[in-house]
């Protein structure tokens, strides 16, 4: 399957809402080669929408093949990233069937193991135990049989790199419940240079548990410091916080990804795409912060 601006089509025809036995048959192939191993097990709602309320199915795949897939978007994001930022996004907000489909579509698209592995880890910074164990859980096996290939790897957009030093704010990630006043200032200043704004939380942890400041941060900058290509650490957040409604986040995140390289049709791609689970109601808190963040009235 291409890693295209086509790899989510399924051969289906929107302008008619019947579903054809060729569509069905067009879908149900590409379930089972990009979100599962030959079969349905990954993704029963497809065979129980089938049977139900195929109208339905055609239509949210319409929804999936247009956002997902970017379609109408300049400079969308490629199908393989899409994937994974759906992979960070179901180790945070646990989904144990698409955190395997989403593993084993991103392999096929050309995305390596320690790239998979990366996403993963990142998704744990605001999973939780209960995310990365949900990833064990459900991706372990299927991973620990992946035996890479030298030619492995995404291609990521033109620009992009990998940039381990725009994560790092300079401050001692050591084990002393103290930071100094020039520590705290060098931490405000990435902020302000990165993502534009000084989340509320760290002047206050700063003041109150500055061990606790430092053990984050060791984690976040361990985190970014992998493989993947640095505009793609903070899209891949920004859907979580588009998903959790979080204005200010989702402005910082923003910012980042722009300042290190992403458009804002990789940026609107990424936040359309959470309407899968916000629908008409959460989409638009979200959205008015992706505005404002890009320079619009909001």
């Amino acid at each position: 399957m291409s890693a295209d601006g086509d790899a989510f089509a399924t051969g289906i025809d929107i302008r008619s809402d019947e579903l054809t036995p060729a569509e069905a048959e067009s879908m149900k192939r590409w379930y089972e080669q990009i979100h599962g191993t030959g079969n349905l097990d990954l993704v029963r709602y497809v065979p129980f929408m089938l049977e139900n309320n195929p109208a339905a199915l055609k239509r949210f795949r319409f929804w999936a093949d247009s956002v997902a897939g970017g379609r109408g978007l300049d400079n969308p994001l490629p199908a393989p990233l899409m994937a994974l930022v759906w992979l960070h996004f179901y180790s945070v907000n646990i989904f144990p069937s698409g955190l395997l489909y989403e593993v084993i579509a991103a392999r096929k698209w050309g995305a390596s193991k320690q790239e998979v592995t990366d996403v993963l880890t990142l998704g744990w910074l605001h999973g939780g135990p209960n995310g990365i164990e949900a990833v064990a859980t459900s991706t372990a096996e299927y991973i620990s049989g992946w035996e890479s290939e030298p030619d492995e790897g995404l291609k990521w957009p033109a620009g992009w790199k990998r940039d381990p030093a725009a994560f790092r704010s300079g401050i001692a990630l050591d084990d002393r419940n103290e930071i100094s006043a020039e520590e705290v200032e060098r931490l405000i200043e990435w902020h302000r240079e990165y993502q534009g704004e000084v989340p509320e939380w760290v002047p206050v942890l700063a003041r109150r548990f500055p061990l606790a400041l430092k053990a984050y941060r060791a984690r976040y900058e361990g985190a970014c410091a992998g493989t993947l290509a640095a505009p793609f650490i903070p899209l891949l957040q920004l859907a979580v916080a588009a998903f959790r409604g979080d204005a200010g986040a989702i402005r910082r995140l923003v910012f980042q990804a722009r300042k290190l390289g992403a458009s804002e049709d990789q940026v609107i791609n990424v936040v359309a795409t959470t309407q899968c689970y916000l629908g008409d109601i959460g989409m638009g808190p979200a959205m008015a912060a992706v505005e404002v963040a890009l320079g619009g009235s909001g």
